[in-house]
């Protein structure tokens, strides 16, 4: 079964949340045109720190699934 991930808070400045993750899942982040911009393993009550990242459209790919998020200054 699928199951959906949800980011938060998106838009987003610095700390993003992901719901619907089984811990030490791995993921990528990625932008528009698919370049891996972060990766890692998602630990449980944790965040993945994007206040470095440009204003835009970014992708969290976990497994098959990505999902979308606005990066904001």
């Amino acid at each position: 079964v699928e199951h959906q991930h949800v980011l938060y808070p998106n838009p987003v400045k610095d700390k993003l949340y992901i719901q619907n993750i089984t811990e030490n899942e791995a993921y990528q982040l990625v932008d528009i045109f698919g370049k891996i911009l972060l990766e890692g393993i998602y630990q449980s009550n944790a965040y993945i720190d994007v206040s470095s990242l440009e204003s835009g459209i970014y992708f969290v790919k976990i497994g098959a699934a990505a999902s979308k998020f606005v990066k904001v200054d």
